[in-house]
């Protein structure tokens, strides 16, 4: 009896879990769309490369990732709500993408604007950035950097 209960217990919790990164927020709609890529732009001090976020598998996902000087910087972001979401850059646009990729930190859902800095990594090896929910393991959307 006692087994049961635990078990129960470990199944609902994993349940909930899943579920939290399922869960579309109530002011959004959901996208179905590829990463599209945006306009690219040479900065003075190098290349500058940019990409709009585009949500994955129902999820929404929106705004503008610009890597330059160092830096990647979210402008005019929103997201879906999850228990755990990540910044990732990465090759690609998929899970396995994500487990390869450089996690660049924790990113809010309802900050429009926030600055990620590329410390020892080279951005020339990763061509998208990636929004994950590190808790189930799944991608909420993606930017083709261009």
């Amino acid at each position: 009896m006692r087994f049961t209960v635990l078990t129960g217990t470990a199944l609902l919790g994993i349940g909930l879990t899943v579920a939290a990164c399922h869960a579309p927020a109530s002011d959004s709609s959901p996208s179905t769309q590829s990463p599209q890529p945006a306009t690219t732009s040479q900065a003075m001090a190098g290349k500058t490369r940019t990409g709009s976020f585009n949500g994955i598998d129902g999820k929404h996902v929106a705004g503008t990732a610009t890597l330059a000087n160092g830096q990647l910087t979210l402008t005019g972001f929103s997201s879906d709500k999850g228990p755990d979401l990540h910044i990732y850059l990465t090759k690609g646009a998929d899970q396995n993408a994500v487990s390869t990729g450089k996690e660049l930190g924790m990113v809010a859902s309802d900050k429009a604007d926030q600055t990620f800095t590329l410390s020892d990594t080279d951005a020339s090896m990763y061509d998208t950035v990636m929004i994950n929910c590190d808790k189930a393991k799944e991608a909420f959307g993606a930017a083709a950097l261009m």
